[in-house]
């Protein structure tokens, strides 16, 4: 039988380096091959360390993210009566009344107008709950 080359799939970098030490079992091409094989190992390590580190990073700004949201969707029942105001770009829906629908994208609130039920997009400074 001749010599056949055999995969080692060890992932522990201690037992990498104990057998690169064993030279009275191993020739120095495969201590050679081990000791890159340990390097492969640490590499890969360290990169899934930084992964698992900004996977961590980014649940964490996830959570903080959400817990925003949630503040900022509690700024009033879902279903209040609001007012729309200050619109510059279609100053003739100001005054008008709409249902407050939720939180929207990015800042913005999500309104349906009573005249016609088409929603819109607000930001906080552009309606008021409805004192009527």
């Amino acid at each position: 039988e001749g010599k056949q080359a055999h995969s080692i799939e060890l992932v522990d970098t201690a037992i990498l380096d104990a057998a690169v030490a064993r030279t009275d079992l191993f020739t120095p091409k495969q201590t050679d091959t081990l000791t890159q094989r340990c390097a492969e190992v640490e590499a890969n390590a360290t990169e899934a360390a930084a992964l698992a580190a900004k996977e961590a990073e980014e649940k964490a700004a996830a959570g903080r993210e959400r817990l925003e949201m949630e503040k900022r969707g509690s700024l009033m029942e879902r279903g209040s009566v609001v007012v729309l105001q200050g619109l510059k770009s279609q100053q003739q829906l100001n005054g008008s009344l709409a249902t407050f629908m939720g939180l929207g994208q990015g800042d913005r609130y999500v309104v349906r107008l009573y005249m016609d039920a088409r929603e819109v997009s607000l930001k906080k400074d552009n309606f008021r709950k409805w004192d009527g």
